[in-house]
């Protein structure tokens, strides 16, 4: 008798890699299996606690909070709101018949598809005024409050702040479920 191993994938419906299956067969031919072993490999089923696992490292995250990108020494404000399908299509054709021109300089505008729940959001990012972290810093840590220059700061975002805030921004958010 020669006992030959075979070497079987079988997929499942998640993005794991699929588990190898080893079937000893006794057979004389070694490019058959018996239908005992077939039925094996074709009714295996995966472990359900790698997906519930994967589940639990996930986070949700606030729509609002503060974030510094590696790379740029300013702060923003993001807001993230949830958009319907309808308004995706809306601007995809609104894209198509005119430029997406953003008149506020100091806001800048991007999509998001959160692959999670293939949600999607429109993030919206404000640069946080340097004299307002100052003012904050000042009061909440030290006790003082600074009479500073009142002045109106110009906040405009560079093409390259809004590459590199974009960029990071979406790693960043990838990594948890917007709520």
């Amino acid at each position: 008798m020669n006992q030959t191993n075979s070497q079987i994938q079988v997929s499942d419906s998640t993005n794991l890699s699929p588990p190898l299956i080893t079937i000893h067969s006794n057979s004389r031919d070694d490019n058959t299996l018996t239908d005992s072993q077939t039925q094996t490999a074709l009714n295996y089923q995966p472990p359900q606690q790698t997906s519930q696992i994967t589940l639990a490292q996930i986070f949700t995250h606030p729509n609002d909070f503060f974030y510094r990108p590696t790379n740029d020494f300013c702060h923003y404000y993001v807001n993230c709101k949830e958009i319907c399908y309808d308004t995706v299509t809306h601007l995809l054709n609104k894209f198509l018949k005119e430029r997406n021109i953003q008149f506020n300089e100091n806001e800048y505008i991007f999509y998001y598809q959160q692959q999670y729940d293939n949600r999607f959001y429109q993030v919206s990012c404000e640069i946080v005024s340097p004299s307002l972290i100052d003012n904050f810093l000042n009061k909440n840590f030290l006790g003082i409050e600074l009479q500073q220059y009142l002045n109106q700061e110009y906040l405009a975002f560079t093409f390259d702040q809004k590459i590199n805030l974009e960029y990071f921004l979406k790693q960043y958010l990838s990594q948890y479920i917007l709520n």
